[in-house]
């Protein structure tokens, strides 16, 4: 990130030294998801891997929002930067995108001139990451509630007493899924992992620093 100095006018010279918190965002997402694991599959520990589960979804997020901000300062050109932060002008983004999975697209492409496909399993699996934040801040009953399938046949009407054919797991019921917490963190990390190899052809410290889980 760069130092940045303004100066003149009769005024004071000010230097801005940033401080990146992209990485402390990606290693709480880990510590997070890596505790969620560690919890036992009991009926009494379902609060905490829920906790520790929403926990790695939000800081997940938050890493890959902040991280796309940040490397934005490095790799846009400063008069497109407002542009790029607000997804306006020549970054517009399609309407069927998320936000942050446009701007890493456009990072890749723009700034390292490095085309990844929109099928590329990065994205498709940070968008299903980001998908299930924003579906814990806007719940909607038909998407995130628990779903029975019935079918009953004329002249038979439904009934309280009949059986289900089909049970579909609520979002809540979803996020306590064994496996869930670390597909949550990976799907963040596969990102940053990839930005190293192509900025910097070199990841080793990334590896070791921010392991898989």
């Amino acid at each position: 990130m760069p130092t940045i100095m303004k100066a003149g006018g009769g005024g004071p010279t000010v230097i801005f030294r940033n401080v990146d918190l992209t990485p402390f965002y990606l290693f709480a997402a880990r510590r997070a998801a890596a505790a969620a694991l560690a919890f036992p599959r009991t009926q009494d520990s379902i609060d905490d891997r829920l906790e520790h589960g929403i926990l790695t979804i939000l800081w997940a997020t938050l890493a890959l929002e902040s991280g796309a901000n940040s490397n934005a300062e490095i790799k846009i050109p400063r008069d497109s930067l407002d542009d790029f932060i607000w997804s306006r002008g020549v970054y517009r983004k399609p309407r069927n995108r998320p936000q942050i999975i446009w701007k890493w697209q456009k990072l890749f492409s723009d700034g390292l001139k490095v085309s990844v496909p929109a099928t590329d399993s990065i994205w498709t699996a940070a968008e299903e990451l980001i998908r299930t934040r924003n579906s814990l801040a806007h719940y909607r009953l038909e998407e995130n509630a628990a779903r029975f399938h019935f079918d009953p046949k004329p002249p038979i009407l439904f009934s309280p007493d009949m059986q289900p054919t089909k049970v579909e797991p609520s979002l809540v019921e979803s996020l306590l899924e064994s496996d869930k917490p670390k597909w949550h963190f990976n799907a963040a990390r596969a990102i940053f992992h990839r930005w190293e190899i192509e900025a910097h052809k070199d990841v080793p410290h990334f590896e070791k620093a921010v392991p898989p889980l």
